[in-house]
This record gives structure tokens, sequence and C-alpha cells, in this order.
């Protein structure tokens, strides 16, 4: 890459990195290795709070006039393929919807193992959901029309 590289960083709140200190978002992180590998390479992110895949598509096209990335990176999310009959995530769709948290019982706060033992399986449950939620929802023919929008 030459000492004018750019890198286009595409997303939403994920991918701006929503609740952490800008110099620890992934796509500055990249930026850091690219230096610390000796590439004079700058990662612009072009990324908005709240943005669906048409909006990104129309950043991307804004972006790209004006330069060309050698690189894109866009960061996937559940909600940016949603069928387009709907406009919110619900049930086991909404990762958060999912991760109920700390449930309070009487035995959790009083014994130590018993927390230990419900909380192990809360992990393991919430995983188990937020796989098959990304999996189910980048297959099959609303994935394709997306993943088609994202190669025009």
């Amino acid at each position: 890459m030459n000492r004018d590289t750019r890198v286009l960083g595409l997303g939403d709140s994920f991918t701006f990195g929503q609740g952490v200190r800008f110099e620890d978002i992934y796509l500055r992180r990249l930026e850091k290795l690219f230096k610390q590998d000796g590439l004079d390479v700058a990662v612009n992110i072009a990324s908005c709070f709240g943005y669906d895949l048409p909006q990104i598509c129309d950043v991307y096209r804004i972006e790209s006039a004006c330069r060309t990335y050698p690189l894109v990176i866009y960061g996937l999310v559940l909600s940016d393929f949603l069928p387009a009959d709907r406009h919110e995530l619900v049930g086991p769709d909404h990762i958060d919807f999912n991760n109920g948290g700390y449930t309070f019982r009487r035995w959790r706060e009083r014994v130590a193992s018993f927390n230990f033992v419900a909380q192990s399986l809360e992990v393991i449950r919430l995983d188990w959901v937020t796989r098959k939620a990304y999996l189910d929802s980048f297959r099959g023919p609303n994935a394709d029309a997306r993943f088609q929008a994202l190669s025009n």
C-alpha cells in the first residue's frame, strides 16, 4: 500500500464503538497494527449510529466518489439483515432480549456454587442463542438480497 492509502470502515454504532474509547475500537486498533508493521495506512471510519444497510450503502457511494479505497471493511450486525417488512428486532432475533442478565434467586445470593452454575448456564445459553440468531439472519433469500446490495 502506498503512502496515501486509506481503508474505509463502514457500519453502525457497533463499528463506531458505542460505549468504547475511540482509541480502542477495532478499526482504530487495525490502523495501529498497520503502523506497527511499517505501513502508513489511515482508516477512515465512516460509521454512523443507527444506520441500516441501505444507509450504509449510501455512505459508501458518497465516500467512494471522493476517493478510491483498496480495502473496505463493513461491520455486519444482526439488525442490518432484517427482512424488509420488519423494522425492529423482536423475540429470539434480538440478542439483548435473550440476555436476561442476572436473575435474582435467593439461592444465588446465598450459595456461591449455585450462582456459579446458574451464571455458567446463562452464558452458554446466550452464546447458543446469539450464534443461531446471526446464522439464521445471514442465510436464505433475505440474506441473499442484502449481500447482493453490498456487492453493488
